[in-house]
């Protein structure tokens, strides 16, 4: 939420936040600390569907956007930069979502696994995705 002292959830520097840029949009991958508490909190907003929306700061590459009079729409073409992504409940983009998971959730089958992982999550590392 952009909050000042707002705890650090990922940085690119340590890989522990991954950035994919693609025609369709920007897509990123987060590891959370379990042992940081703000990031099991985070998680648990996300998880429930407290958080689910995101804003961005970048700065457009040179040419990388293009602008229709018409419309009055603005088309980024090309981000040169990423400086922050945030996970948000006013987001700045109404098309954004987030959504946690852990790479535990891909092996639960029946619901009751899904339950057993899911407690487990507070004691393992998860990521966030989108």
């Amino acid at each position: 939420n952009h909050a000042e002292g707002f705890t650090v959830l990922a940085r690119t520097r340590n890989r522990s936040l991954e950035l994919d840029k693609r025609s369709d949009g920007l897509y990123f991958r987060a590891e959370l600390q379990p042992e940081i508490q703000a990031h099991r909190d985070l998680f648990t907003a996300v998880k429930a569907g407290l958080i689910d929306k995101m804003s961005f700061g970048f700065r457009v590459a040179e040419d990388g956007d293009e602008y229709d009079r018409t419309t009055h729409t603005r088309r980024i073409k090309n981000i040169s930069r990423i400086y922050d992504l945030s996970l948000v409940d006013f987001p700045a983009y109404n098309q954004t979502f987030v959504e946690a998971r852990s790479r535990l959730e891909r092996f639960a089958g029946e619901d009751q696994l899904r339950k057993l992982l899911e407690v487990k999550l507070n004691i393992t590392k998860v990521r966030l995705s989108l």
